[in-house]
């Protein structure tokens, strides 16, 4: 075999890799807990993910009966734990709002994970010689979103967590629907067994599978930055070609608005109820608003390292490229013969500005693949669930003289 053979053997070989790679990747993160269980009942098929029917759903076996338990015990027993459970902020916001977007946002954003975990693939920041581990970075994710065993866990964990709470928490200090009088004091209620038994485990393994998918994607993002990527400074997204990352904020924002509504509508509870305080909302406030933004933007961080050793090699190399073209320039245009006519010693060809303007956008290359716009819509879909309750406590009047403060 001579040596022309060889080369294109080894061509063959890296274009199959390539293909076998991009063929993995497709779907990547479009799965993950409760997935299989949900597949065990028959609220999913192959290539059937029925998302508005299981949204739907969610609401029939987790509200639905609260409701219509809670409006029967009030008939049966002539207390006010109907009038609790409509006056429950908490209830409705998980299991009417929360639990429906977490299943919808699955809709647009695992797949749309997928393809930016395969961008890195497409767009040439993965070298050929680097396939195979990117490769087994594509793998190992797949097994872990597929885990039997995680999925298990997830869900003893959710059952246990609902559980302990009827056991542990004393019913006078619970929502009034959960409990009912009879002759020899309170005990659970039919809702309230309900609520610990279905409804708050359904909601919260809804909760940690989209957790268990942000780990996920956060060892993945982990691993490649530990890979030689061919981050180009002249990228014209001045972030080294990784801008295409921060679609991924976009993309979990609906899941941040779940959450967010979710611990508002405890919050609401304590506030609007008179058993919290304002200091307990501004916690809430803060508290959200780092938690989200850390889980979200915070996985594009591992890429400093790589996108600063890029920048400063960029600044050096380019900085000396247009110091020759610019000295080059400068001959060629200042130190002309006397007689020569200005006009004809500029050759009309040549584009000196779009080559200073490539080498700009290396001086300018960002640390971080993350944009400001979609930094701010994230603390404000974030913040978004809370304004009811800010509203209920501030007049509006007040509101607007502080907003117009800051504005003028």
């Amino acid at each position: 075999m001579n040596l022309e053979d060889e080369n294109q053997q080894a061509r063959a070989l890296k274009d199959r890799s390539q293909a076998i790679c991009a063929a993995e990747c497709e779907g990547l993160f479009d799965g993950g807990p409760p997935a299989r269980l949900e597949m065990i009942l028959g609220l999913m098929g192959p290539g059937q993910k029925r998302i508005y029917r299981r949204a739907a759903l969610s609401v029939v076996v987790s509200w639905v009966p609260l409701f219509v338990m809670t409006a029967a015990q009030t008939i049966l027993y002539n207390d006010a734990s109907f009038a609790s459970f409509v006056s429950d902020y908490g209830a409705h916001a998980r299991f009417l709002i929360t639990a429906p977007i977490l299943i919808l946002a699955e809709r647009d954003c695992l797949p749309e994970l997928s393809l930016l975990g395969a961008h890195f693939l497409t767009s040439g920041l993965i070298s050929p010689r680097e396939t195979p581990k990117f490769l087994d970075i594509v793998l190992s994710t797949r097994r872990l979103r597929d885990s039997l065993g995680i999925e298990i866990l997830l869900l003893a964990l959710a059952i246990g967590i609902s559980i302990g709470i009827v056991m542990r928490v004393p019913l006078d200090q619970g929502p009034g629907w959960h409990a009912i009088e009879l002759a020899h004091g309170k005990v659970v209620s039919v809702a309230g067994w309900w609520n610990a038994c279905v409804a708050l485990p359904l909601l919260l393994l809804l909760v940690f599978g989209w957790v268990w998918r942000l780990l996920i994607w956060m060892r993945f993002l982990w691993l490649v930055s530990r890979m030689h990527l061919r981050i180009m400074p002249t990228h014209p997204d001045k972030t080294g070609g990784l801008r295409f990352l921060d679609v991924s904020v976009q993309l979990f924002t609906a899941v941040a608005l779940g959450l967010s509504i979710m611990v508002a509508g405890t919050v609401a509870n304590g506030v609007l109820n008179g058993h919290g305080s304002v200091a307990a909302l501004r916690d809430a406030l803060i508290g959200m608003s780092i938690v989200i933004v850390l889980a979200i933007e915070g996985p594009l961080c591992v890429f400093a390292g790589q996108l600063r050793q890029a920048w400063r090699k960029g600044v050096l190399e380019y900085g000396i490229l247009a110091h020759h073209v610019a000295f080059e320039l400068e001959r060629k245009w200042l130190y002309r013969p006397r007689d020569a006519n200005p006009l004809t010693t500029i050759e009309c060809t040549e584009d000196p500005n779009s080559f200073f303007d490539i080498v700009a956008n290396v001086h300018q290359m960002n640390a971080l693949p993350i944009g400001t716009r979609n930094l701010i819509v994230l603390v404000a879909v974030t913040l978004l669930p809370f304004i009811p309750i800010v509203a209920s406590i501030i007049p509006l009047a007040k509101i607007l003289k502080i907003l117009g403060g800051l504005v003028l």
